[in-house]
């Protein structure tokens, strides 16, 4: 059975509504589950006040994850009986 797909709702808020978005987000949270999903179109002017100092120099140590033993039946480079081809 063919059925075309709704359209998502679409919020365009005024700059006042916006000034929380979070409680935005909350007030128009009955509209938008029915759905399951939406989209929310910023006010115009409307700028997003980042967390982040992009400015900062600051490093944090990265950690070498070797995805090769991530396979199933191995833990580190020791590897687990695991018979192969047998139900469990």
């Amino acid at each position: 059975v063919d059925q075309p797909i709704p359209e998502a709702p679409v919020f365009h808020p005024t700059i006042e509504e916006f000034a929380d978005p979070i409680k935005y987000i909350n007030s128009i949270m009955p509209q938008a589950k029915g759905a399951g999903i939406c989209r929310i179109v910023p006010p115009q002017g409307w700028q997003n006040p980042t967390q982040v100092d992009l400015k900062a120099t600051k490093f944090f140590q990265t950690k070498l994850q070797r995805m090769s033993l991530m396979q199933e039946g191995r833990r580190g480079a020791v590897l687990l009986p695991f018979a192969h081809g047998t139900t469990f």
